[in-house]
């Protein structure tokens, strides 16, 4: 996960520091530093995950983002802490923002040629279950597998449907978008600055979403706006545009010059 929403090189100051967890860490969590100029500033990714006292070694204004605000409560080295989702009561949050996605994620939103396929961005959900039981799709709907970068290549309409009470915009959901995709999609809590029906395909139900999908598979070229301005709406969420606009908030928000 951590790699698709990674910073992969420097962008206006800020670059990527490679700072293993430990030698058994999946793969990707060695990239869980950011940091700004001459380390002024410093962006942790799971902060409760590093190992005690890294983080003050910097001596440098810290955010700590975490994709479990309950885990991450009481983080003393931490400066700002950033969570992507709704916080506990206990973590004192500055943001709340979508994870960012990887530059190299990003695609032009060129139709593959042929009939139009879709990608489901959930796993074996329940949800996906669902809806599975009750409509018999006409288009072709692949499932994600390991490999979600090219699953999406091979792909025009990423599907997403939600799974239990978060309702807010998911990262493969944002890479669907960045990878020039069609997106059809249940309702967004929050949709993070996405317009239904005009960045997507917003379904309220199950059989609306089935009814887009089925629209979108029998002429694709007549949402081709609609997938344009997905698109251009996703750069809000280029990791090399997020980053150091964090890192620039966070100087100002403590009062401290930048880079």
């Amino acid at each position: 996960m951590l790699a698709a929403c990674a910073l992969e090189h420097p962008a206006d100051g800020v670059e990527p520091l490679l700072v293993p967890v430990s030698q058994d860490a999946e793969p990707g969590i060695a990239s869980n530093l950011i940091a700004a100029g001459d380390v002024v500033a410093v962006v942790a990714f799971e902060p409760e995950l590093l190992p005690a006292g890294l983080l003050g070694e910097f001596e440098a204004p810290t955010v700590g983002w975490t994709l479990d605000p309950a885990a991450a409560a009481n983080l003393p080295e931490v400066d700002r802490l950033v969570v992507t989702g709704a916080a506990s009561p206990e973590a004192d949050v500055w943001r709340s923002l979508p994870l960012p996605v990887a530059d190299s994620a990003y695609r032009s939103p060129v139709p593959r040629g042929g009939a139009p396929r879709g990608l489901w961005l959930c796993g074996d959900t329940a949800r996906r279950r669902e809806y599975l039981s009750a409509f018999e799709t006409t288009m072709v709907l692949l499932d994600p597998g390991a490999d979600l970068a090219a699953a999406m290549a091979e792909t025009d309409i990423g599907v997403s449907l939600h799974d239990g009470q978060d309702h807010a915009l998911p990262h493969r959901a944002a890479r669907s978008l960045a990878a020039g995709q069609l997106l059809v999609s249940e309702a967004l809590d929050p949709a993070r600055g996405l317009e239904p029906g005009i960045d997507f395909i917003e379904g309220h139900d199950l059989g609306e979403v089935y009814m887009a999908i089925e629209a979108a598979g029998a002429d694709l070229a007549a949402f081709r706006r609609i997938r344009l301005r997905g698109r251009l709406k996703a750069e809000r969420f280029r990791a090399s545009t997020v980053y150091p606009r964090l890192v620039a908030d966070l100087l100002q928000d403590l009062g401290t010059f930048g880079p």
